[in-house]
């Protein structure tokens, strides 16, 4: 299993903590780190989350990572030989995401519904991965013929979510469709139960501290407890 450590805004807005983030995925035995990667005039906002993320926006604000900063990431992963990897918002950023050779470009659920960007992403040249936590069937098949080659992640589109929600019904044990979890989760059952399931890639919350302030903090994993949800899924894999 190809295990992702998304460590999303969880920078704060600061570079040295998203390199410390970088570090301690690498330590924690993750396959992978990834951002955000938006600019605040591009960020697409569906009408049916605008309300939502209204709230988040002074927030998003301070945690846009600049191309100076994206770039000392890319080069601090290349030197602890990490891969990296990123959620553009725009077709500029899956540019810059191709000519940096990331390990893949990463279509977030709100861009999932974005048919206009799916349209132009096509069939890039490096591997596409997609969560479809807001997505209905027939939304879901759009997407696909547009971005044939995608990979798609069963996603809960909470925060946090509850593992009943991706185990149960018509979740993780019932659809075979997906080839991985973007999972948001406090706990490790719905990882180990990805393991289990056979499927290809984690994309787990990853910070550096749960008590920090931030929309994400209080569901992700520090970096001790991620390493103890590397080390169970390696034993079963």
């Amino acid at each position: 299993m190809y295990i992702i450590a998304e460590a999303g805004i969880n920078h704060n807005g600061d570079l040295d903590t998203a390199l410390k983030l970088c570090a301690a995925a690498k330590a924690a035995g993750a396959d992978c780190v990834k951002f955000q990667m938006y600019t605040m005039d591009n960020l697409f906002l569906p009408d049916r989350l605008a309300e939502r993320y209204k709230a988040l926006m002074p927030v998003l604000a301070r945690c846009e990572l600049d191309g100076s900063s994206l770039v000392k990431i890319r080069d601090y992963c290349r030197e602890i030989k990490m891969d990296w990897a990123a959620t553009p918002e725009d077709m500029a950023g899956v540019e810059w995401l191709l000519e940096n050779h990331a390990a893949f470009i990463k279509v977030g659920s709100r861009q999932a519904l974005n048919f206009n960007y799916l349209d132009q992403l096509g069939t890039p040249t490096i591997k596409v991965l997609m969560s479809m936590g807001l997505s209905s069937e027939r939304e879901r098949n759009a997407a696909l013929c547009l971005v044939p080659s995608a990979r798609l992640l069963l996603c809960v589109s909470k925060y946090p979510a509850e593992a009943k929600e991706y185990l149960g019904g018509c979740g993780l044990l019932a659809d075979k469709s997906h080839a991985g979890v973007s999972d948001h989760t406090v706990g490790l059952g719905v990882p180990v139960a990805a393991a289990g399931a056979k499927m290809n890639y984690l994309e787990k919350h990853f910070t550096l501290d749960r008590a920090q302030i931030g929309p994400d903090h209080a569901f992700s994993l520090d970096p001790a407890t991620f390493k103890i949800m590397v080390d169970a899924i390696r034993d079963i894999t």
